[in-house]
């Protein structure tokens, strides 16, 4: 019994069900938001012109009936005439939500709460499993489960399901409830899957639980194979002979026996020591290779290679080259006592890893796999994997991983040899040209952008041509909107250098009674990141806020909410801008919003901003691990943001706080 949301309760035109208080399907749109759907934050070029590449502002006519009802505005026929009248409300300063909109959005969503708490507990008294109380109220059913006034106290507890048990949900739950959890998952031979979730108050506990479990229920899966009529088939003929004469004509190096022997344990033990071993693990896998030989019959076999062969490799891409089906057979099912229960193997190997042989492999294993690739800071691809595993959710997850990884790791090294470059180069000047930027080039990443001189680079010859013709497709689109910023500026944009003093700390509690106020949010352009990352960059902005210091003396700190698209967090300025000194340092802390991953890194995470005396324009430097790019920016409004907030939300970004979410993405 799924546990689905309650019915959307209606009052008029307006409606509010488990997303939201909506009109027409959509939830209200903030000021901001109405302002870029209405192009009045447009993005412009390095020198102030209006880009010719604009981002999408399309939305449906539904959206912006729904805003005008929101707003209480007089309606419009068109698309066009609700625009005109938002925009002309939005310039008159006259956009707000009715009082009585508010109250029915509040009233409205706590009368939603309490009917769809209501519809839960009649669901979950209805339920008649674990499995489908589990569904309905995950947190309730721990509690009740684990409740200390019980009587006999419950330590341990083990959930049983199918595949649809929201095994994703009880992890959630036990966490909110300090309880430890562990999932067992194991394959029967009809195919289907049986799940469980092991919760307890002890962590081994826990943990032993579920060994014990996936051990079990393996031993009567190979129960049942023996009982099953085809595997006394297979026996008896075994009986005869035929199993001896198979491995007598693989150890000769017969190419006819290839595709039917059955190697018996996992890389590397001793399988002379093994011979004759008649458990039910060398039986499964003796089944698998049975299956797996019709199969080659009428397909290209796959490489094989003889005992002695195999036991002479040292690493994983040997095996996969020789043997890639013996490899993988003996590491997802290896006999009795020679091995763990492995759920999840990553093969890593070079550029010219034989991936295709390996996806055929575990194809006939009944296996899941996935190709991710490594690039080093020049933008060589220099390292392959396949993650093969049994569920195929966690395969891709683990796969794509990988590659992020890989790829965040040669930004860094990038980011670092230029830093380290860029200081030996500073050391050699003088005094007075120290932390002024410079124009630079820098290596180009071949996944991010477009091979200057036409050559593309050489992909590994099994498995990538899907990445190749994908990376062509990118590097084709990045030479065109190059050309295009070429054509708007006449310029072509390197990278920059930018040296921030030692000396300087972030200020957060002194006080500067003569600060300009550049409150509000500004509109943010810098051409070189938007010509590496075209698609995060549409809506790049600053929020500004001023937050006043407490004590006797009076003044302001200046702090800053920033979306670079592919970055975002908080400044924190050494000073504000005064009128004597336009000019102002910062330091800023955030997360990259493709993982979300903390970035804290002060000796690359700064910047400089320099205000115009009319406090309507100011040009900079951001820099970060990413790179350093020119930034404009132009004052939209002056909109009054909470310093005080943005203070804490800078102060949340600690050394503690990434280790605290380095640590619980590995548990």
């Amino acid at each position: 019994m799924p546990g689905r949301p309650y019915p959307p309760i209606k009052a008029g035109k307006f409606e509010c069900d488990s997303e939201g208080f909506k009109v027409k399907g959509h939830e209200r749109a903030s000021q901001s938001d109405i302002e870029h759907y209405l192009g009045m934050t447009p993005n412009f070029t390095k020198k102030g012109n209006l880009s010719k590449r604009q981002p999408d502002l399309t939305r449906p006519r539904a959206w912006w009936e729904a805003q005008i009802a929101f707003y209480n505005l007089k309606t419009g026929k068109s698309i066009a005439a609700m625009q005109d009248i938002l925009r002309a409300a939005v310039n008159a300063g006259t956009l707000s939500v009715p009082q009585a909109t508010l109250d029915l959005e509040t009233r409205m969503k706590r009368e939603y709460a309490e009917l769809s708490a209501r519809a839960v507990a009649d669901q979950y008294a209805a339920c008649t499993t674990d499995e489908e109380r589990v569904h309905v109220d995950a947190e309730r059913f721990l509690r009740e489960t684990f409740d200390r006034k019980k009587d006999p106290r419950v330590e341990l507890y083990v959930v049983k399901g199918s595949q649809s048990l929201d095994r994703f949900g009880i992890y959630q739950a036990a966490e909110r409830l300090m309880l430890q959890t562990r999932k067992a998952h194991t394959t029967h031979t009809d195919g289907k899957a049986t799940y469980w979730v092991v919760v307890g108050r002890d962590n081994s506990k826990v943990y032993g639980e579920a060994l014990r479990i996936e051990s079990e229920d393996r031993r009567r899966a190979i129960e049942d194979l023996e009982q099953s009529e085809w595997f006394q088939a297979w026996q008896e003929s075994r009986r005869h002979g035929h199993e001896s004469s198979d491995i007598e004509a693989d150890e000769e190096g017969s190419e006819t026996s290839r595709s039917r022997r059955v190697p018996s344990a996992r890389p590397g033990d001793d399988e002379d020591s093994n011979e004759g071993g008649d458990d039910g693990s060398s039986q499964l896998s003796g089944i698998l290779a049975v299956e797996s030989s019709s199969q080659d019959s009428d397909e290209e076999l796959l490489p094989r290679a003889s005992r002695k062969q195999y036991r002479a490799c040292f690493t994983d891409e040997q095996r996969v080259t020789l043997d890639p089906f013996r490899f993988l057979r003996k590491t997802f099912y290896p006999k009795k006592g020679h091995g763990p229960w492995v759920e999840l193997y990553v093969v890593k190997g070079g550029p010219k890893l034989d991936r295709y042989n390996v996806r055929r492999a575990a194809k006939k294993l009944l296996l899941y796999t996935f190709d991710a690739n490594g690039y080093d800071a020049e933008g060589t691809h220099c390292t392959s994997w396949v993650v093969i595993g049994r569920d195929e959710r966690q395969v891709r997850e683990h796969g794509l991983w990988l590659h992020e990884e890989a790829r965040r790791r040669a930004t860094q090294q990038r980011a670092q040899e230029n830093a380290l470059a860029n200081s030996s180069k500073r050391s050699a000047r003088d005094s007075e040209d120290e932390g002024r930027p410079t124009k630079r080039g820098r290596k180009r990443l071949s996944w991010d952008l477009a091979d200057e001189s036409g050559e593309s680079n050489n992909e590994s010859e099994d498995g990538s041509r899907s990445h190749s013709q994908s990376s062509g497709l990118r590097e084709s689109s990045q030479e065109e909107t190059e050309q295009e910023d070429v054509d708007e500026d006449e310029e072509d944009e390197g990278d920059l250098e930018y040296t921030r003093d030692p000396d300087l700390k972030p200020i957060t509690n002194r006080k500067f009674p003569n600060a300009l106020d550049v409150s509000g949010t500004w509109t943010i352009s810098a051409p070189a990141l938007a010509r590496e990352w075209p698609h995060t960059s549409g809506n790049m902005h600053f929020n500004f806020a001023l937050h006043k210091a407490k004590g006797k003396k009076g003044g302001d700190i200046l702090f800053a909410e920033f979306n670079l698209g592919i970055l975002e967090g908080i400044m924190a300025f050494d000073k504000p801008p005064t009128p004597q000194v336009l000019e102002t340092t910062f330091l800023w802390r955030g997360r990259e919003t493709g993982e979300g991953q903390m970035q804290i890194a002060g000796d690359y995470n700064c910047g400089k901003i320099s205000f115009d005396s009319g406090k309507t324009k100011f040009t900079g430097v951001f820099a970060s691990t990413y790179g350093t790019w020119n930034i404009e920016g132009r004052r939209v409004n002056s909109k009054a943001f909470s310093g005080s907030t943005f203070k804490a939300d800078y102060e949340g970004y600690t050394e503690d706080a990434y280790e605290d979410e380095r640590v619980s993405r590995w548990h």
